[in-house]
C-alpha cells in the first residue's frame, strides 16, 4: 500500500496523502481518505485554537456570575489576566453566547431527527409485527 500512496503523491501534489501517511500509519490513511475523500477539512491555527480557548475561559466565568457587581469584577480581572480591554471582554461574551445558542439550536435539531428516526423505525417494526 506504500507505493499506492507514493504514486497518489505524485499525481495530487497539493495533497497532505503522504504527510499523512508518515504520520498516522498506512491503514488509518486509508480510513481518512475513505471517510473524507473529496471534502475539504480546515484546521485551525494554532492562534485560532489559543484565542478560542481564551474565549471559552471568559464565557464560562463570566456565565457563572450572579449580580452585575460580580461580573464588572470578574471581567476587570479577566481583561488583567488575558491583557485585553473590558470592552473587548464584553464583545467577546456576547460572540460566544451567540456561538453557544447556535450550537444548542443545531444539537435540537439533530436530536428531533433522531426521535424522529426512531419513531419510524419503531412504527415499521409494529406493521411488521401486525401482519404476522
Amino acid at each position: 500500500m506504500r507505493l499506492l500512496f507514493a504514486r497518489l503523491d505524485k499525481f495530487f501534489p497539493k495533497s497532505l496523502v503522504s504527510d499523512f501517511c508518515t504520520l498516522f500509519g498506512e491503514k488509518m490513511t486509508e480510513k481518512l481518505l475513505m471517510v473524507f475523500g473529496g471534502m475539504t477539512l480546515k484546521i485551525p491555527s494554532h492562534q485560532d485554537v489559543q484565542d478560542t480557548e481564551r474565549d471559552i475561559v471568559i464565557y464560562e466565568s463570566l456565565i457563572r456570575c450572579r449580580t452585575p457587581e460580580e461580573a464588572r469584577r470578574v471581567r476587570r480581572v479577566l481583561s488583567l489576566k488575558h491583557h485585553v480591554s473590558k470592552r473587548k471582554i464584553r464583545g467577546i461574551f456576547g460572540r460566544m453566547q451567540r456561538l453557544h445558542r447556535q450550537a444548542a439550536q443545531i444539537r435540537d435539531a439533530d436530536q428531533a431527527v433522531g426521535r424522529s428516526q426512531v419513531k419510524k423505525l419503531h412504527i415499521r417494526r409494529l406493521k411488521r409485527q401486525r401482519r404476522l
